[in-house]
């Protein structure tokens, strides 16, 4: 009964509207606006989503959802001009422009700002109307700053480790790939740094695997640490990594080698049961030469070097022959 009335005063509403149309055309078409307005702004307030009005860069109208969204009482933006939502004024001026040239956009991704001034990613759909003598713009906002913080989350899993966070083994090989050929290019040299926890099969015997995966992180964080800004570690996998060293030559490779060998050595994990358990790494290094066909070749002659470091020992760096 409830919805029958409420089409029923409809039809009265919209029958009285020609009533007036057609007695005073002027009187009628201001009566006309002023209920297409009335619906319009119904329909904005009723919608799901975040939904502002605005006509000649002003806010006319926005709902409840776009306040809460905005986190600004309503005073704060009806009859305020509409910049204050958007963060940079070249994006702002290419929306509108897109608006103007085909009457509406769709999903255009772009930077707002809160209230507090703080910045969030939306998408923004915008629809220009004819609602009087001067045409408004609906816009239609979307947040979207969880959907891009998983977007970042997926990126980041894709190129890193899962257990250490530093580089994993794609994403290194593709980064050594480019490595080279600046190098073969610009005549730099480049070299490359395999490294291996020593004795690790016994570290996780004796200590169980989540003491194992902690020394493989608190290695992967010496790395990180103590590298120069322009060189990269990755996890080839186990406890083996490798380390970029684009712009070192032998010898500046090797004092790399013998910093990282000396921090790893004096690490002291604390152990679940009491005690610490003390680390050592194995290191071969390699530096482009001529005769490398390739990055497998590089890699081969440090791969040889670090098995050089274990066989006489343990605890130290090789270098590899130059080729």
């Amino acid at each position: 009964e409830c919805h029958e009335a409420a089409l029923n005063l409809e039809r009265l509403r919209y029958a009285g509207v020609r009533v007036l149309a057609a007695a005073d055309p002027a009187v009628g078409a201001h009566v006309q606006a002023r209920a297409s307005e009335a619906r319009l702004r119904t329909l904005i307030e009723a919608a799901p989503l975040p939904l502002l009005l605005s006509q000649q860069s002003r806010v006319r109208y926005v709902n409840r959802r776009a306040l809460e969204l905005f986190e600004l009482p309503e005073a704060r933006l009806l009859g305020e001009s509409s910049d204050v939502i958007y963060v940079d004024a070249g994006e702002r001026d290419r929306l509108r422009a897109q608006v103007g040239a085909d009457g509406e956009v769709r999903d255009w991704e772009i930077r707002l700002r809160r209230g507090d001034g703080s910045e969030f990613p939306a998408l923004v759909s915008a629809v220009e109307l004819e609602q009087g003598s001067e045409p408004v713009r609906l816009l239609a906002i979307t947040d979207i700053t969880e959907r891009k913080a998983v977007e970042a989350e997926l990126r980041r899993r894709a190129h890193r480790d899962a257990l250490t966070g530093v580089a994993n083994r794609g994403s290194l090989l593709e980064r050594a790939e480019r490595e080279l050929g600046l190098a073969r290019s610009r005549g730099w040299p480049l070299s490359v740094l395999l490294l291996d926890i020593d004795h690790f099969k016994r570290v996780n015997d004796s200590h169980g695997h989540p003491v194992g995966d902690r020394a493989i992180q608190a290695v992967a964080e010496v790395c990180a640490r103590d590298l120069r800004g322009h060189d990269r570690v990755g996890r080839l996998g186990g406890e083996e990594f490798a380390v970029l060293l684009p712009g070192a030559d032998a010898e500046a490779a090797h004092t790399v080698a013998e910093r990282l060998r000396c921090a790893v050595e004096e690490l002291a994990l604390e152990l679940p049961a009491g005690g610490t358990l003390r680390l050592t790494v194995s290191l071969g290094v390699a530096t482009l030469a001529p005769a490398d066909a390739d990055l497998d070749a590089l890699f081969a002659r440090a791969d040889a070097a670090l098995y050089a470091a274990k066989r006489s020992g343990r605890n130290r760096v090789a270098m590899a022959p130059a080729a």
